[in-house]
């Protein structure tokens, strides 16, 4: 059965550059690809889809938020690789989801996470929660060797927290680690994002009594014989047998 992939990665992580070694494979073999893209990413013009690494291609399919995908012209292809995928709308995603079952045909939507932000896109958000398949692209911080999660969103070289979700204007984005993007951010952005800071201080306990000590009886029980008693502990499973013997007692992590 066909499965819907979403592979997703921050800025400059190569990902158009594999859709489009991946259309190139599928080619090579005689097989039928349909590329497609949001319709609103025209920064290389309304159909082309171009890696920062010089390669491009025409998109075959441009997708609207209100487009409705027609069955029977994806019948014959062998897979559909869509471009910024983040763009998507959620009912698009849903129907790229459908193509999968309903044709049998692949669907491999290559895409950011989250934005500029750290909030996730509608499209980004739907493919996690609907796609059989989710790979990470990976590649290095801009500032370090660790591995880049965030984008960070700059304009006059500086980091920029306000703003629209989505902007194809003269901002540069950069891919940074966890580390980098929240020092580039600093205190002002952890406030205007809404994010929870945890206190640097110890937090505050309720005054504990003093423990006292436990009191001995001065008077000593007798010596008992060493003879065990016939009665048994009280703690006995439903079948008769101790808890511990009770298989039924063995605990059952709910990890998923």
């Amino acid at each position: 059965m066909a499965k819907l992939y979403f592979r997703y990665g921050t800025m400059d992580s190569a990902k158009t550059l594999n859709l489009l070694a991946v259309a190139h494979n599928y080619r090579k073999q005689g097989k039928r690809v349909v590329l497609a893209k949001p319709a609103l990413d025209d920064r290389f013009g309304d159909r082309r889809v171009a890696s920062r690494a010089g390669l491009s291609d025409d998109a075959d399919l441009l997708l609207e938020p209100g487009t409705v995908l027609e069955l029977e012209a994806l019948r014959g292809v062998d897979c559909v690789l869509v471009d910024e995928a983040q763009f998507l709308s959620p009912a698009v995603i849903d129907q790229l989801r459908l193509v999968t079952l309903w044709l049998d045909l692949p669907v491999i939507c290559y895409g950011l996470r989250t934005d500029f932000q750290t909030r996730g896109f509608p499209g980004s958000l739907r493919l996690m929660e609907v796609a059989d398949s989710i790979e990470e692209v990976k590649v290095t911080c801009q500032q370090c060797g660790r591995k880049a999660v965030f984008n960070l969103r700059i304009a006059d070289g500086a980091a920029v927290i306000e703003g629209d979700q989505v902007s194809l204007g003269d901002e540069e984005y950069v891919p940074v680690c966890g580390h980098h993007y929240f020092e580039q951010i600093g205190a002002r952005g952890l406030s205007i994002l809404g994010i929870s800071v945890p206190s640097e201080g110890p937090s505050e306990s309720p005054s504990e009594s003093p423990s006292e000590s436990p009191v001995e009886s001065p008077v000593e029980s007798p010596v008992e014989s060493p003879v065990e008693s016939p009665v048994k502990s009280s703690v006995e499973s439903p079948a008769g047998g101790s808890s511990e013997d009770d298989p039924r007692g063995e605990r059952s992590d709910a990890t998923g």
